[in-house]
Formats: structure tokens, sequence, C-alpha cells
């Protein structure tokens, strides 16, 4: 799927549920997304590349574990047919939130 980062952001957002690149302008209360890239694995071949292939991370903060919160996401990703791990989910102390991470692949972005 062909996306950029107005895409990536408008497909998470809703309201209660701010979405950034990478960090918000002001503190957010939770819940609230950060995503942002780790890199590429474009298709080449023959000394030339041939498709872009993003690597992007997802990330949810939350104040107290929503596992509903957790499907709803996953459910955009499947309705937009983004193949994605859930990667981790943990309890951060220091900041008293649960964080659950996932990461998917964007075709030209």
């Amino acid at each position: 799927m062909k996306m950029d980062n107005h895409d990536i952001g408008a497909m998470f957002k809703r309201p209660g549920l701010p979405c950034a690149f990478l960090s918000f302008a002001e503190k957010q209360k939770p819940p609230y997304l950060i995503w942002g890239r780790m890199g590429s694995s474009d298709f080449y071949a023959d000394n030339h590349n041939f498709m872009a292939v993003t690597e992007c991370y997802l990330e949810l903060y939350m104040k107290q574990y929503e596992p509903a919160l957790l499907s709803e996401i996953e459910s955009k990703l499947q309705a937009e047919r983004i193949p994605y791990e859930r990667e981790h989910e943990l309890y951060i102390e220091k900041t008293e939130l649960y964080l659950c991470r996932w990461s998917f692949s964007i075709i030209g972005a």
C-alpha cells in the first residue's frame, strides 16, 4: 500500500486519540500514539531500486491497559491491508504508562 506521512497519521487519529510523527509539540494526556520510521528495505536488483519499502513503528501509550484500544488499532491496520507485528507490551514505571509497539512496512513512503 502506498502511503505518505499524512495518510499514516490520519489513519489512526480520532477524537481522544492524538497521533504524531516522532513527537508532539506539547505534552499529551494518554492515550496517544507516536509513529516513526526505522529504515527501509527497498526492492532492488541490477543496481536499481524498483520499489521503496519503509519500515515503520507505531507506539500506543496508555494510562490504563486497554485491550479494546489495541484491537481497534490492529483492526485499522487490517482494514488497510497493512501486515504488522505486535513487538511488545510493557509498563514504564518512570512515567506510569503502558506501552504497546507495532512494526509494519509501507510501500512508496
